[in-house]
């Protein structure tokens, strides 16, 4: 529903003949543009990823063939946003008269946006004495060396808020630590054995003329008659 409420004419990327369509369409759009609205088209292609990869995360059943559908087609956004970059750059600098800074008489672009930050310089005076280009917006301060400030170079720095490239690295994901199996081995069974040591006849075992133990005295107690609780009379 939140999808269907938009109304902005993107493609609903869950639907593979659309994403797909949109990508080719995109591709085959070569024709120099304002650099801002290559800047928006990204940032178009960007919010597409984003729905994409919480779809992929919200959506547990997928199955493996969806699944595998959804990351190529995450793959061909990230790859047409450099793309686009590249044309873009190349396009500020084809139009340099457009980005002349008046004091270095050198192309010197900025632009930036809530994801992308672009920023050109394009060395057409040559000057010798040149040491040193600051990107103000970004607080850039790059030294140049004599080499360079002869040369026909350019210099491109972007800066995003996002990252395409750390998750194509092998070591972007943690590798499973091996815990060697442990092997418990049988303790040997010691057997404990009694035995009883007869001592030989105790002393007094055949001694005949050992004394009986007396027999114990029994008392006989003879009843006393009741005393009389009443007086004599006189």
């Amino acid at each position: 529903w939140a999808r269907y409420m938009l109304c902005d004419g993107s493609p609903d990327p869950k639907v593979t003949k659309e994403i797909n369509t949109y990508i080719n369409l995109w591709r085959e759009e070569t024709d120099s543009k304002p650099v801002h609205k290559t800047i928006q088209e990204c940032h178009d292609a960007l919010k597409l990823i984003d729905e994409l990869q919480y779809y992929l995360g919200d959506e547990p059943g997928l199955s493996e063939e969806d699944v595998e559908k959804h990351n190529e087609s995450i793959s061909h956004l990230q790859n047409l946003i450099r793309v686009k970059l590249d044309e873009a750059t190349m396009h500020v600098l084809k139009s340099g008269d457009e980005h002349i800074d008046p004091d270095t008489q050198n192309i010197q672009f900025e632009l930036t946006s809530r994801f992308i930050a672009l920023n050109i310089w394009g060395n057409i005076s040559r000057n010798p004495r040149m040491k040193s280009l600051a990107f103000e917006k970004k607080g850039i301060v790059l030294d140049i060396p004599k080499s360079l400030s002869v040369g026909n170079v350019a210099i491109r720095c972007i800066f995003t808020n996002y990252d395409h490239f750390s998750e194509k690295s092998r070591l972007f994901y943690p590798r499973a630590k091996i815990v060697p199996d442990v092997v418990v081995e049988p303790q040997p069974v010691v057997e404990i054995t009694t035995e009883t040591i007869d001592d030989g006849p105790k002393e007094n075992d055949n001694d005949d003329n050992s004394l009986a133990a007396p027999e114990p005295s029994v008392a006989t107690l003879t009843p006393q008659p009741p005393s009389s609780s009443r007086g004599r009379k006189k």
